[in-house]
């Protein structure tokens, strides 16, 4: 049995003595009635992007409103052009105007040609239809055609059937629905399998959301940029109150749940928007379940299914002009979110270039940072992550390196003179420490000495000699343990049982290394996290590593602060910024505010991947991804102003 790595560098950053808040998980992209109005903050750079783009919205009647609605808009406001074809082919490439149509290549029953008419039995009831739709997905992206945005458009396919069969004994009403196409043939449907014993039919909500995150899934998989959103549907009309419009309005929060649970999802909310009206009055119907419990739920409100001349004629949609022109807005919104906007600033995301994976057989054999230590909250900390079995038993050389760094160019009255290591395991036991008196030994009458098996390790391992060690006054520290897969602490500060005498006894730079001594036991390190302080000139954070191996390791390398604060850890500063740089001490890779990175989604994703916080969109913390060969490498993290100090994080993690 392997450690789990997301869970172990969820753990680092609690070893580093810091609670991850739940707010930093990134939120879905939901366009709902809050973000209506915000259309009309949508950046140029972005309405340009959405220009760009082919919105693919198969459905049937009901789908059409969000044609007509970007049709108004579009009259109304020339920044939102848009082609809306709905009976020929997609128009090809343009950045004139948003395309879109709900035209597809086949369905259920025609395996080519574009054709038009999407119900649940074509993209979620059946096997057959989720093929169907990843063909006419396949066809697009293969003939020059790639879809920008995918999603169905609902029309009465959550009500049809009224009501009946078994009374849900949670919900306290009785299930609606179509299923033309599923399994048990066109039957009412529930929320999940165990609703089938109530309406006699397989295909429930759990189908349609399984069947729209397959698209997902399978257009990522792909390399595709397809995004493909999740739907609310239609809240109109009589066949919308009562029991069958409880029933859908439990669906639709179902959906929103589902979307709502990872941060990757998207989620156009057909429905709530239609139950707000512009003013920011909400539409409701009353109802009393099957239990005796009244309840009230959204419904579509009154001023949505008017015309802008305050009349009413259908066009098709069964909605008025005025719930039309809604969705449109909101449209727009998740569009341009979805072309990289954050919703909130002017900036425009460069276009997207993945790192490649890793490949060939390498591995991290020496880690380090170089920061300041100090008292207190201001120690330099390391959180490290040794993945293997549990069997696996990983000898480390680990040394605080603080007056010799003298002897490399480091001015001697910056260095902390007696720093003391301690390693703590992840319940914060202490399960090592060393000080200067250490590692010392009597060699004859007056003299002193290093520990041999320290020097003949680091020997071995390609470590520098420890040379000053020179007494109780000042030293250097280091140990050779035999440790588990697992988390561990690693801290350095001054020695507070006998400080040293000196202007910077209680705060200097040191050097924090881990050795791999036995590299083929079968565990390995996989992530070093560092919190210290930054200053300027030499007092940066800096860690060093070493890829050992042949091949290629892709690295995820942060270098955070803005965002520690809302772990409630003061002393951050505005901005950092992350350099990597090779041996010779070139430039391979660096990043200013991670937001604005060509890698920016693929830091996203590979940060859920491997359980590192998530950041906060608009934060002007950096993080880069970089693919090297074996070498000896630097990561350099320093204060985007260069008269800004205080606390930051390094965080380097290894990647597949």
């Amino acid at each position: 049995m392997f450690t789990p790595k997301k869970a172990a560098v969820w753990s680092v950053v609690a070893l580093l003595g810091w609670a991850t808040p739940s707010t930093w998980a990134q939120d879905p992209i939901v366009a709902d009635h809050t973000v209506v109005a915000q259309y009309q903050k949508i950046p140029p750079a972005y309405l340009a992007l959405v220009k760009k783009m082919w919105l693919n919205l198969p459905g049937e009647s009901h789908s059409s409103a969000y044609r007509l609605g970007c049709n108004l808009l579009a009259s109304q406001d020339s920044r939102f052009a848009v082609s809306s074809v709905d009976r020929t082919p997609p128009l090809g490439a343009t950045d004139q105007n948003l395309r879109l149509n709900r035209a597809t290549w086949g369905d259920l029953t025609r395996t080519s040609g574009w054709v038009v008419g999407y119900g649940e039995e074509d993209w979620f009831t059946s096997a057959e239809a989720i093929q169907r739709t990843k063909d006419h997905l396949t066809y697009c992206h293969t003939h020059g055609l790639p879809i920008a945005a995918f999603g169905f458009g609902w029309c009465w396919d959550m009500t049809s059937n009224s009501p009946g069969g078994e009374i849900d004994p949670e919900f306290k009403v009785r299930w609606a629905g179509a299923s033309i196409g599923g399994p048990d043939g066109n039957l009412r449907w529930g929320l999940d399998a165990a609703d089938s014993a109530l309406t006699g039919n397989r295909v429930c909500l759990d189908t349609y959301l399984e069947a729209t995150q397959h698209y997902s899934d399978y257009c990522r998989a792909n390399g595709w940029p397809t995004k493909v959103f999740f739907t609310t549907g239609p809240v109109d009309g009589s066949g919308n109150t009562g029991e069958n419009g409880y029933q859908r309005h439990l669906k639709h929060e179902a959906i929103r749940r589902y979307v709502r649970a990872s941060g990757d999802r998207l989620l156009f909310d057909y429905a709530d928007i239609l139950c707000w009206s512009d003013a920011g009055q909400p539409g409701t119907q009353a109802w009393t379940d099957r239990g005796g419990t009244p309840r009230t739920y959204p419904f579509i409100h009154s001023d949505n299914m008017l015309d802008l001349d305050g009349a009413y004629a259908e066009d098709g949609d069964h909605i008025g002009q005025r719930g039309a022109l809604r969705l449109a807005k909101a449209m727009w919104w998740m569009l341009a979110r979805i072309a990289g906007w954050d919703g909130v600033s002017d900036t425009v995301r460069p276009p997207q270039i993945p790192v490649p994976p890793s490949d060939g057989a390498t591995q991290l054999v020496n880690l380090s940072t170089r920061g300041i230590a100090s008292t207190g909250e201001n120690a330099l900390i390391g959180g490290l992550v040794l993945a293997g079995p549990d069997s696996a038993r990983k000898t480390l050389l680990i040394r605080g390196v603080g007056p010799t760094l003298g002897d490399y160019g480091l001015p001697r009255d910056q260095l902390l003179p007696k720093p003391r290591l301690t390693v703590r395991d992840q319940t914060q036991r202490v399960i090592a420490s060393c000080r200067t008196q250490d590692l010392i030994v009597a060699t004859g009458p007056g003299t002193t000495g290093l520990d041999p098996r320290i020097q003949t390790v680091s020997r071995e391992v390609g470590a520098f000699a420890l040379k000053d060690w020179g007494g109780r006054t000042t030293g250097d520290t280091a140990l050779l343990l035999e440790l588990g897969a697992g988390l561990y602490s690693v801290s350095l500060a001054p020695d507070d049982d006998t400080p040293p005498v000196g202007a910077n006894a209680t705060s200097g730079l040191v050097l924090l290394e881990i050795y791999d001594v036995s590299q083929t036991d079968g565990a390995r390190l996989v992530n070093l996290s560092t919190r210290g302080r930054v200053e300027t000139g030499d007092r940066q954070l800096i860690v060093g590593f070493v890829v050992a191996g042949h091949g290629h390791r892709r690295l995820l390398v942060r270098g955070l602060s803005p965002a520690l604060r809302a772990c409630g850890v003061s002393g951050c500063i505005d901005d950092t910024t992350v350099t990597v740089l090779d041996a010779s001490g070139g430039a391979l890779a660096t990043n200013d505010d991670w937001g604005n990175a060509a890698t920016t989604e693929q830091l996203t994703a590979l940060s859920a991947t491997l359980g590192a916080f998530a950041l906060p969109a608009n934060s002007r913390d950096a993080a880069l991804l970089c693919r090297i060969p074996p070498g000896q490498y630097s990561a350099r993290v320093q204060s985007g102003a260069p008269a800004n100090a205080g606390i930051c994080l390094a965080e380097l993690y290894e990647t597949p």
